[in-house]
């Protein structure tokens, strides 16, 4: 085949498609690592730490889920759980201006909040996950699913556990913290089990 006639059949092939997850992992990079850039310069190297894990995880996520097709809804819920994370840890107001993950809401720690509700998003991203990938778990899927979910979680911890044993200050806080935050995690997969099947049947609990 002639360089022209190769040329020819390269044009004729469909462009790959940008999709809105290409835009939303692209923007996330440029984010965290602006992110990155900011909380070193402040010498707070534990959200430098999260700043730098979260993104190597949206590239590998962009790299391995780019096949499956996220809702616009979905992906601007997990970009309010990645805000929400950093917000936590950056934002500090009120009496003796501690962090906006110390504050309490409902007499619950803001920390364990986003927990709960960043673990309910993951948990229905990996709902359409495993739907997109053609995998059939029926009544199991919900189980796996919330098992998935506190695997993600137990990640999270050891990256926290990495800051304390790396790092000389951290607001990481002590086991019980630790204990919690995986009860939180755990309460929000198995609430977007719940309602993920009342709502629509296809939900992390559902029969698929």
């Amino acid at each position: 085949m002639s360089p022209e006639e190769s040329n020819v059949e390269a044009a004729s092939r469909p462009r790959a498609r940008v999709r809105v997850f290409d835009v939303w992992a692209v923007a996330n990079l440029v984010l965290l690592a602006g992110m990155s850039w900011y909380v070193y310069r402040k010498a707070d190297y534990e959200f430098g730490l999260y700043a730098a894990v979260f993104m190597v995880s949206v590239a590998f996520a962009w790299w391995y889920l780019r096949r499956f097709e996220f809702p616009l809804w979905l992906l601007a819920l997990v970009e309010i759980g990645i805000l929400a994370h950093f917000a936590g840890g950056l934002i500090h107001f009120g009496p003796g201006n501690l962090r906006l993950y110390d504050h309490r809401y409902f007499d619950i720690r803001f920390d364990k909040w986003v927990h709960f509700y960043n673990s309910a998003v993951l948990a229905t991203a990996i709902t359409y996950i495993i739907d997109g990938a053609g995998v059939r778990l029926r009544r199991a899927k919900g189980f796996v699913v919330v098992l998935m979910m506190l695997g993600v979680g137990a990640v999270w911890e050891i990256v926290e556990y990495t800051a304390v044993m790396s790092l000389a200050r951290t607001g990481v806080g002590d086991y019980h913290n630790n204990m919690r935050d995986l009860v939180a995690n755990l309460a929000g997969s198995v609430t977007a089990a719940t309602l993920g099947r009342w709502w629509t049947g296809r939900g992390p609990a559902g029969n698929n």
